[in-house]
């Protein structure tokens, strides 16, 4: 539909409401391209000599506390008491590290967007680094939630593979 605007007043107001549109619509898609994740993989193979600790765990307790999830502006993880970016996990099954199957360990976060989102109940296999006490999530490595699929079985397998080949 064309539109005859009938005075100059009208025109402005007209380009103003566009110009303010499209100035929202670029800040929105620039704050969301600025909270991805965006990672520069590294061969698994790079990976395992890497990291010191490679361990299948199972996620028992989060210890996200509030103030931290306002602090980090964390809206979708305000009121979940089962997810979180800090968390208590058992030792399900030790791949490379000094840790034993049953140790419980927190696993401390800087909660990037890198990062995961822990589950209570959950298996992951993570790559960690340990720097004094603390032990942190390797960022961009190969650290996943277990599932019960056949991608996820071979994925195993495979770790298991080429950590047995270097030892």
């Amino acid at each position: 539909m064309l539109r005859v605007y009938t005075s100059c007043h009208q025109l402005k107001k007209s380009l103003k409401v566009k110009r303010i549109f499209l100035t929202i619509v670029l800040v929105t898609f620039a704050i969301n391209v600025s909270i991805c994740c965006d990672c520069i993989m590294t061969t698994l193979d790079n990976h395992l000599e890497k990291v010191n600790l490679i361990l299948r765990v199972k996620v028992v307790q989060i210890l996200d506390t509030k103030k931290e999830r306002e602090n980090h502006l964390i809206p979708d993880l305000l009121n979940a008491s089962s997810i979180g970016y800090r968390a208590k996990l058992e030792v399900v099954r030790n791949l490379k590290g000094n840790i034993q199957k049953g140790d419980l360990i927190n696993i401390n976060s800087t909660f990037s967007n890198c990062e995961f989102k822990y589950k209570i109940g959950q298996e992951y296999i993570l790559f960690l680094r340990q720097d004094n006490d603390e032990i942190f999530i390797e960022p961009c490595s190969y650290s996943e939630e277990i599932t019960d699929t056949r991608k996820c079985k071979r994925y195993l397998k495979k770790i298991l593979k080429k950590l047995k080949n270097k030892n």
